[in-house]
């Protein structure tokens, strides 16, 4: 390469030249910290996105109904703060030894809704749920999807739909952690 470019090759000779001066500049950014929200935002982006096998050739997998435990919407407003434009809402599920924490975020002009969450194993909390699948389904259809990180947290973000259901794949057993969004999704101000 270091030949060629000796030989004077203008095209090669101009994207070295760009190249380099990306480095340069990326060298800087190296220090700068992007908030743990963006940074798992950014990497489900590049997640692989596969088509779901067809029902029956998928294994079957122990379906397990999660409850609300919690949710924000049930808490009163402090004194004087009113709606903004902006609607966060936090829920908490549980089923068996596992709770799947969602935060909903949206906007009353958009029509995209994301949701942040994290699921984990209260019985054995260092237990690690890495790389779970998590899609949201529309009926049949997969809407959403991604893989949990390291912590088994994930973002999705979609357009709310009918008959929505987020499903964790739970690792090391042949179970699937479900979670009803309809009611979610219909209170929701972006829906």
């Amino acid at each position: 390469m270091e030949r060629h470019l000796g030989e004077g090759c203008a095209a090669c000779g101009s994207e070295l030249a760009f190249f380099e001066k990306v480095a340069r500049a990326g060298a800087g950014v190296r220090e700068v910290k992007a908030p743990e929200d963006v940074v798992l935002k950014a990497r489900n982006i590049f997640n692989i996105r596969r088509r779901p096998e067809p029902r029956d050739a998928e294994p079957l997998l122990a379906r397990l109904f999660a409850r609300l435990v919690y949710d924000s919407f049930a808490d009163l407003a402090p004194a004087g703060i009113r709606s903004g434009r902006g609607m966060s809402r936090q829920l908490m599920y549980e089923v068996e030894d596992y709770s799947v924490d969602l935060r909903l975020e949206g906007d009353r002009d958009s029509t995209q809704v994301s949701v942040v969450g994290q699921i984990a194993n209260r019985s054995v909390p260092a237990s690690q749920l890495l790389d779970s699948q998590v899609r949201l389904f529309s009926g049949k259809t997969v809407v959403s999807e991604t893989r949990s990180n390291s912590f088994g947290e994930f973002c999705l973000e979609f357009t709310p739909k009918r008959n929505m259901k987020l499903c964790i794949a739970v690792p090391n057993g042949a179970k699937q952690v479900e979670v009803s969004m309809n009611r979610l999704v219909e209170e929701h101000p972006a829906s």
